[in-house]
């Protein structure tokens, strides 16, 4: 039997996992970096969209309320976007911070953050046409593909219920064809 078959039936040695770790290459659980940026995502906004829906009534109960003076002067739409912007920004942007904050924390306690800059460069010699198209139809990636579509039947329940839940006042808008519906949006 050839050596170097023999050494790959036997467990690696801590030398071997040392230099594997310094090279970057480092066992990594993409379910569940999956599960915290799909649980943690459907969490926070299950948590943050009452919240986010009241500034965004309020935003947009600002945005159709103007006078004339304020049409006269083509400052105010600036400020009024940049305040909607800012608003959206506001809502957006801790979310992403907080998610992003949930997988490095998840990909940390696997022991799979790389702590090396090695594996961020490239390898021109792993790049193929042939072995592209071979990874392209794996098992792997079919299972991949095959979770990905079940998912959306999995979450329209919770997207139905939040849906119907939130968006009532702002259908009730569209049926009425008058200038009451965007006055009563902020009402309530």
């Amino acid at each position: 039997m050839d050596s170097s078959t023999q050494d790959r039936n036997l467990p690696a040695s801590e030398q071997r996992l040392r230099k594997a770790r310094e090279d970057g290459q480092v066992p990594r659980s993409r379910d569940l970096i999956h599960l915290v940026v799909l649980g943690g995502g459907l969490l926070l906004l299950s948590l943050l969209a009452p919240w986010g829906y009241e500034r965004l009534r309020a935003a947009m109960q600002a945005q159709f309320r103007f006078t004339r003076a304020a049409l006269d002067h083509p400052q105010h739409l600036q400020r009024v976007l940049s305040d909607t912007t800012f608003e959206g920004l506001l809502f957006f942007l801790p979310l992403g911070g907080v998610l992003l904050l949930a997988i490095v924390l998840a990909a940390v306690a696997t022991g799979s953050f790389a702590y090396s800059t090695k594996s961020l460069m490239p390898d021109l010699s792993k790049i193929g046409l042939l072995s592209g198209f071979g990874r392209l139809f794996s098992r792997q990636q079919f299972f991949e593909v095959l979770s990905w579509w079940l998912m959306p039947p999995c979450c329209s329940p919770w997207a139905a219920c939040s849906c119907t839940r939130t968006c009532s006042n702002s259908a009730r808008c569209c049926c009425v064809p008058s200038n009451r519906p965007w006055h009563s949006l902020g009402n309530g």
